[in-house]
C-alpha cells in the first residue's frame, strides 16, 4: 500500500481555510482510496485540541524529536530538510506539503505541494514580515522541487505561472472541497425569540475581520443600498484579526445602529448568519478560493462577490459581480436581492447545483489521481 506524509501542521486555532482542506482531503482520500494516510500533527506545550478534528481513520503522527516545541521542528524542516528521515519514521512514497511549509526530503518519496494562493507575494503588506519572508521563500521552493503542484484555482495557477512559466507542465487546477453535510444542505436551527438576527432583514458577512477582506467597502454600498432609518441590518461574524478594531469602529461610524459585529461564532451560529441572511457578501481584496462563498450556495442564500482573484470563476452570474473598490455597484446588486430581480432565483439554484460538485469525495478522486502519476 502506498504511504502518505499529509501535513496537517495547520490544523490548529483558528481553524483557517487551509486547516478545514487538510481535514476534508485527507479524511476522505483515507476512507475513499487505496492509500495509506498519515498526517504530521503538531502540538504546543502539550496541547492542540484540533487534533481531534483529524479523521481517525488517519494516522496521527507526531514529530519525533523536540516533541511539543512547533516552531523548532518547523525550523528544522526548513533549513535542513534531510533531518526529516529523524522527525518521522520511513517508508513514505508521497510527502503532500499543504501549505507554505517544507516537509523535509525523504529518500525515494515523491513531493506533492498545494499552492492555495500567491497573497503572501501579491501582498505582503497584510502579513508579518517573517511570515511573509517564509512563506516567499518556501513559494519558490515549492515550485522548484515539488514532482507536481496542485493549484486550487485558474487563478492561482496563472500566478504561479508569472513567477515560474518552467513549471507549467507540473501544475493541476483541483479546486478546494465542501463538506458532504452541506452539499447536502447543512442543518440550520430556526431563529429563537428574541434573537438579534430575527428583529430585521440583514445581509451577512462570515470571516475574519482585516484589513484584506475589504470590509469598509462593503459598509459603503450597504449604506447606499440601505440609507439611515431602513429596516436593514449589515451583520459580521468573524474573528478580530489585524487593524480589526478601526476597521469595526470605521464601519460603526458608516453604519450607527444599522451594524451588528457578532464576533467569533460557532459553526451552527454560523450557519444561521449564512442561512437566515437576505445576501451574503464576498468583498475581499483577494482570496486563494472563498469557501463562504459555496456555503452560501449550500443554504441557498443570494451572494454578491468582489470581482477578483479565485472568486470571479465561483460567480454564476454576471450580477453577482461588483468592482472590488465599487460601492455603487454593490449597493445596485443588493438593491437587486432585495427587490428579487429576475436574475437572483436562477443564481440561487445554480450555485446550489454548483457545490454538488465540489464533495471532498470527488476532490480526493481527483488528487488520488495525481498521486497515481508519480508512482
Amino acid at each position: 500500500m502506498t504511504g502518505v506524509l499529509f501535513d496537517c501542521r495547520p490544523v490548529r486555532p483558528p481553524i483557517s481555510g487551509v486547516a478545514r482542506y487538510c481535514l476534508g482531503l485527507s479524511e476522505a482520500l483515507a476512507r475513499t482510496t487505496g492509500y495509506e494516510m498519515a498526517a504530521f500533527v503538531q502540538e504546543e506545550g502539550g496541547t492542540n485540541a484540533f487534533v481531534d478534528l483529524i479523521s481517525p481513520e488517519v494516522r496521527k503522527v507526531p514529530a519525533r524529536l523536540l516533541a511539543d516545541r512547533r516552531l523548532a521542528q518547523n525550523l528544522l524542516l526548513e533549513f535542513l530538510p534531510p533531518a526529516a528521515g529523524l522527525m518521522f519514521e520511513r517508508g513514505y512514497d508521497i510527502l503532500h506539503e499543504t501549505y507554505f511549509a517544507n516537509l523535509g526530503h525523504a529518500r525515494h518519496a515523491a513531493k506533492i505541494a498545494t499552492i492555495h494562493d500567491v497573497i503572501p507575494l501579491d501582498r505582503p503588506e497584510l502579513f508579518s514580515r517573517r511570515n511573509a519572508v517564509f512563506a516567499r521563500r518556501n513559494f519558490h521552493r515549492q515550485v522548484r522541487e515539488a514532482d507536481h503542484i496542485i493549484s486550487v484555482s485558474a487563478y492561482t495557477k496563472q500566478r504561479i505561472l508569472d513567477f515560474h512559466p518552467e513549471a507549467a507542465g507540473r501544475i493541476t487546477v483541483i479546486g478546494n472541497g465542501v463538506d458532504r453535510r452541506i452539499v447536502d444542505g447543512p442543518a440550520v436551527a430556526p431563529l429563537a425569540a428574541g434573537d438579534l438576527l430575527a428583529e430585521r432583514p440583514f445581509v451577512s458577512f462570515v470571516g475574519n475581520v482585516e484589513p484584506r477582506k475589504n470590509l469598509l467597502t462593503m459598509a459603503q454600498g450597504f449604506d447606499l443600498a440601505f440609507p439611515a432609518g431602513s429596516d436593514w441590518r449589515l451583520v459580521i461574524a468573524g474573528r478580530r484579526n489585524f487593524d480589526a478594531d478601526r476597521i469595526l469602529r470605521e464601519i460603526g461610524e458608516i453604519l450607527g445602529e444599522r451594524f451588528l459585529y457578532l464576533g467569533p461564532v460557532e459553526e451552527a451560529r454560523k450557519w444561521q448568519v449564512l442561512a437566515h441572511a437576505q445576501a451574503t457578501v464576498m468583498s475581499s481584496e483577494y482570496e486563494g478560493f472563498g469557501i463562504p462563498i459555496f456555503e452560501s450556495y449550500a443554504v441557498e442564500t443570494p451572494v454578491m462577490i468582489a470581482d477578483n482573484s479565485s472568486m470571479s470563476e465561483l460567480a454564476v452570474a454576471p450580477e453577482q459581480l461588483f468592482g472590488t473598490f465599487s460601492p455603487e455597484r454593490l449597493a445596485e446588486g443588493l438593491r437587486e436581492i432585495a427587490e428579487g430581480a429576475r436574475w437572483v432565483a436562477p443564481a440561487v439554484a445554480t450555485g446550489k447545483r454548483l457545490v454538488a460538485q465540489y464533495t471532498w469525495d470527488a476532490i480526493a478522486r481527483d488528487t488520488a489521481a495525481v498521486y497515481a502519476a508519480l508512482r
